[in-house]
């Protein structure tokens, strides 16, 4: 088979396995993780011009445990070939993105997602029940203790470390499944729930008055007719004339006058455009935020999407119609952007700066990160960004950061029954010293600076920047509960590198514990019962990470690409690949 993709030699064998043998890669072998199979035990690889180009053409057939890998293909034929084949489609990971069996001679086959492509003999991806999902091993030849269990169509490797596994999980595969069918059931059931309320909340009477969409409406109304949006009196009429109940004081807006220009639309409709449309826009965002996620980890053939989809913080957005999902886009975005267009995923944090305190460890870390590796362009994007915003504000009212000002004064936020770490230390250490509310993040920023140390030789904003995201929704001056949607991609992150089904479920169970709380009448702003969350998500992260090695003997610096796996795969260096993230 021949490969469609372009003919460039990434690896060179002669470079890569010392001492060479005759047929340098005839020996590899290739086994399935997920499975504890193995496929091939003489595997071949093209990855050079000359023989990815013949590929198995001439062959009178391939016999079965011999196979052939293209390094780096997405694509192949079969035009002119004498026989049928398998084929198995891998990212850069080793992770099974596509699989197809029995592909007859002149036929075309592609996975765009694709690295690599296996072409194994007819017959092994239905023996080896391989799919899509698995992580692939390719070792050096090595004699190979296996067994075939009784139910085992092909060899399986024996792991003395877990004797007696196959006769514990005749036990433990009834309960896994009973066990799953609740998790699923459950988390079904609140989203479902919590689905109807933000749709209920929509279609109600007076909904945008009963939301707190209400204080970026009433905002944008005033910008319109150049009055200031912080004014409290004004803007209570504004509210109380869309249905915002007479027993409560006026929604104001608190975020920095740069904010403004993102509002000032709102103003120009009737409420129930306005709120349709910011709704529409906040489900936008998630969804997007989710999608690249999913595409930066290799676009995994998981449902673990979903739990981004689902996550309770941020249905509770799209509920109250409130802003953190676009801090979440900011974040994802600049996650996605920051190696290719440093400049503009500057200007994409704006959107962090709609809730600046909530970032603190994350910025600190970003601007050493700036300096050290001197990426100043993302630095003159997020600068351009503020200024254009700013300078739109003060077109629209030339006082603006007077009235901001008077009205941080008046609002006080530090006294605002704001159910968060920091408040509550203040109030049980020193209530009238505000420097004690500030002590956790200013500790939050020095541990940054630590982290960032730690590993700025090896740093990855994907990775470690998933502890920083936690850790600075935890020690903010004030927060709300729902601004926890901001740390979607850290969880992700752990869901995607993690071995451990458990912690997926638990991980759901935990978002769909919130959504029960909100139904049992917990407020979703005020309520000291989501204290527990921001904890238990940091400690979930940490155990993610610990799991995300296939075996404790396995150290953590394996390669996690095709190139890196040839590398490896010398005749005296058995190694096993895994999935570090």
């Amino acid at each position: 088979m021949m490969n469609l993709t372009r003919s460039i030699p990434l690896v060179r064998m002669h470079s890569l396995i010392r001492p060479r043998p005759a047929k340098p890669d005839a020996g590899l072998r290739l086994s399935n993780l997920t499975r504890r199979v193995e496929l091939a035990s003489c595997l071949e690889v093209a990855d050079h011009g000359a023989k990815r180009r013949k590929g198995l053409l001439g062959r009178d057939g391939l016999p079965a445990g011999e196979g052939l890998w293209i390094v780096p293909c997405e694509a192949v034929h079969t035009f002119g070939m004498r026989f049928a084949i398998d084929l198995v489609y891998l990212d850069r990971h080793m992770r099974v993105k596509k699989v197809k069996s029995n592909v007859p001679p002149w036929r075309l086959s592609a996975c765009l997602s694709a690295h690599s492509v296996l072409e194994l003999a007819s017959g092994t991806v239905s023996r080896t029940q391989t799919k899509p999902g698995d992580m692939l091993e390719v070792s050096a030849p090595s004699p190979l203790t296996h067994t075939r269990g009784p139910d085992a169509s092909g060899p399986t490797l024996r792991n003395p470390d877990r004797t007696g596994g196959v006769e514990m999980s005749m036990y433990r595969n009834p309960l896994r499944a009973i066990a799953e069918v609740l998790v699923v059931a459950v988390c079904t059931l609140a989203f479902s729930l919590t689905c109807l309320g933000i749709f209920g909340s929509l279609l109600g009477h007076n909904a945008a008055g009963t939301r707190d969409f209400v204080e970026y409406w009433a905002a944008g109304r005033q910008l319109v007719h150049h009055a200031n949006p912080y004014d409290g009196e004004a803007l209570l009429r504004l509210e109380r004339s869309i249905g915002f109940p007479s027993d409560l004081p006026a929604q104001i807006m608190a975020n920095p006058p740069w904010v403004l220009p993102l509002v000032l639309p709102l103003g120009f409709l009737s409420p129930m455009a306005a709120e349709l449309l910011w709704f529409l826009l906040l489900l936008a965002c998630l969804i997007a935020s989710v999608r690249m996620v999913w595409v930066m980890h290799g676009r995994p053939e998981t449902e673990v999407d979903f739990l981004g989809y689902t996550f309770g913080p941020a249905l509770f957005c799209l509920l109250l119609g409130q802003v953190s999902i676009l801090l979440l886009l900011g974040v994802v975005l600049f996650l996605y952007l920051h190696r290719s267009r440093p400049f503009l995923a500057g200007i994409v944090l704006w959107l962090c700066m709609l809730k600046p305190h909530l970032f603190l460890p994350f910025g600190t870390v970003l601007l050493v990160w700036v300096v050290t590796t001197k990426t100043y362009r993302v630095l003159a994007g997020i600068t351009v960004a503020l200024a254009v915003t700013t300078a739109l504000a003060f077109i629209m009212d030339p006082h603006i950061w007077a009235h901001y000002r008077q009205m941080m004064v008046s609002v006080r936020v530090d006294q605002a029954p704001i159910p968060c770490f920091s408040i509550l230390l203040r109030q049980h250490v020193w209530p009238h010293t505000l420097w004690v509310q500030c002590l956790p993040a200013a500790l939050g920023c020095a541990w940054s600076l630590f982290y960032y140390r730690k590993h700025r030789d090896n740093w990855d904003w994907l990775k470690h920047g998933s502890p920083l995201l936690l850790v600075s929704v935890l020690v903010p001056p004030y927060t709300w509960y729902i601004d926890q949607a901001v740390v979607i991609p850290a969880l992700l992150h752990g869901a995607y590198v993690t071995r451990s089904r458990s912690l997926v479920a638990l991980l759901a169970l935990a978002s769909a514990t919130i959504e029960v709380q909100w139904f049992l009448g917990a407020s979703a702003l005020h309520s000291l019962l989501f204290l527990w969350t921001t904890p238990v998500w940091i400690l979930w992260y940490l155990c993610a990470r610990k799991s995300a090695s296939a075996s404790p003997d396995q150290l953590s610096q394996q390669p996690n690409n095709p190139e890196e796996c040839l590398q490896h795969a010398g005749p005296r260096s058995p190694w096993t690949l895994v999935e570090m993230g």
